[in-house]
């Protein structure tokens, strides 16, 4: 059974994951194609389909994963028993 500190560490490895990749979303949401050359290589690349990187698609992923990041957060402060 893992430790309350090994739980805090995972869950801000976790946390830390989850953030940067809301914080590529928001990058892409301007415009940006890194680390493609194009939107179209983009989408390939990062979901193997043509989707598009729009900024009506992008800023609510954004916030779901920046929610979930401190949804894991708060959760790993309550601990197993809150």
């Amino acid at each position: 059974m893992p430790t309350d500190r090994t739980a805090r560490r995972a869950a801000t490895l976790i946390a830390s994951v989850l953030s940067c990749d809301a914080l590529l979303h928001l990058c892409w949401s301007t415009g940006s194609t890194w680390p493609a050359h194009d939107v179209r290589s983009l989408s390939y690349a990062v979901l193997g389909a043509d989707v598009p990187f729009t900024p009506p698609v992008l800023p609510p992923l954004a916030t779901a994963l920046f929610t979930a990041s401190g949804i894991v957060v708060a959760r790993a402060r309550v601990g197993p028993s809150g």
